[in-house]
């Protein structure tokens, strides 16, 4: 019998992490067994990131970008879930 497949989700909040917030996005698609989706949520960033973000993955269908108001790091991660796991049910 095949093995079970197991899909998954990758979280990344982000507030003011411009500098870094790519790497680690690309970094998530770029792993050998790959997320069926990543979740970027920008806590109310105030230093471009939202832009950069829109830019490099707003076209991408592996990509979900949550742009909010800042809640704190708690918050952002209750999000990125929140939406993980609607999306990952939908989709299996």
């Amino acid at each position: 019998a095949a093995p079970a497949t197991t899909t998954f989700a990758v979280v990344v909040t982000c507030y003011n992490y411009r500098d870094f917030v790519i790497e680690a996005v690309d970094s998530a698609l770029a792993q050998t067994r790959a997320p069926k989706q990543v979740v970027v949520v920008d806590d109310g960033s105030k230093d471009g990131s939202q832009d950069l973000l829109r830019e490099r993955y707003g076209d991408d269908p592996r990509v979900t970008l949550l742009m909010c108001e800042n809640g704190g790091q708690l918050v952002a991660f209750q999000r990125g879930l929140a939406t993980t796991s609607n999306n990952i049910a939908n989709a299996a």
